[in-house]
């Protein structure tokens, strides 16, 4: 009897309608051909074509393993529940690719400024909006576009912050934000699973 090793994350994404052993852990056996066929066994299908998080059993995935090649021993060494998210496929145009980076190059641009400007003046922002209107030819009483682009951009750079929009990076180390997130999706996908559980949503 051969035995077959299966390593489950906690959490995994899918864009395929049809889920395999393989889409959902890491499959490996002593001879490679009875590890592909573990792979491209069929567990079962999205029906619904939104994203969603289905929690599953190990333990389902096991039977199904087992029922699909007889005669073999299944061991998981990752974990007994885990949330499988399906997201559909989504097509972006090249010029979307073009027009992102641009638009995210112009805040970083004027964002650096913006602040080593307040950084030089000791955060005295009133003072830099004063400083810039008198260099533009605008009128530095009142409240102007400088006040209403800080008021909008403030909270939207705060929430896309915090939302994990930017992805790229200096270097290969996570930062602090990186690391709460990862912490908050562990989390969450645990809440998700045991509330499941409770449900008897899971797939067992």
């Amino acid at each position: 009897m051969q035995t077959v090793y299966i390593k489950t994350e906690l959490s995994c994404l899918v864009r395929n309608k049809k889920i395999t052993v393989g889409d959902v852990c890491q499959v490996y056996a002593y001879e490679e051909k009875v590890a592909k066929k573990v792979r491209e066994i069929e567990l079962f299908r999205i029906s619904k074509q939104e994203k969603q998080k289905i929690s599953v059993s190990s333990l389902y995935v096991i039977r199904h393993i087992m029922d699909a090649v007889p005669d073999i021993m299944v061991v998981n060494l990752g974990e007994p529940d885990f949330l499988l998210e399906y997201k559909p496929p989504v097509q972006e145009k090249k010029w979307m690719d073009y027009l992102k980076a641009g638009v995210v190059g112009m805040i970083v641009f004027f964002g650096s400024a913006f602040t080593i400007m307040t950084f030089n003046e000791d955060a005295n922002v009133a003072l830099i909006f004063e400083k810039i209107y008198q260099n533009t030819g605008g009128n530095p009483s009142g409240n102007g576009w400088l006040e209403l682009s800080y008021a909008i951009g403030l909270p939207l750079g705060i929430l896309l912050f915090f939302n994990h929009f930017a992805s790229a990076k200096l270097s290969s180390d996570p930062t602090p934000l990186q690391i709460q997130m990862r912490q908050y999706e562990q989390q969450e996908d645990t809440t998700i699973i045991e509330n499941a559980a409770r449900k008897g949503d899971r797939l067992e």
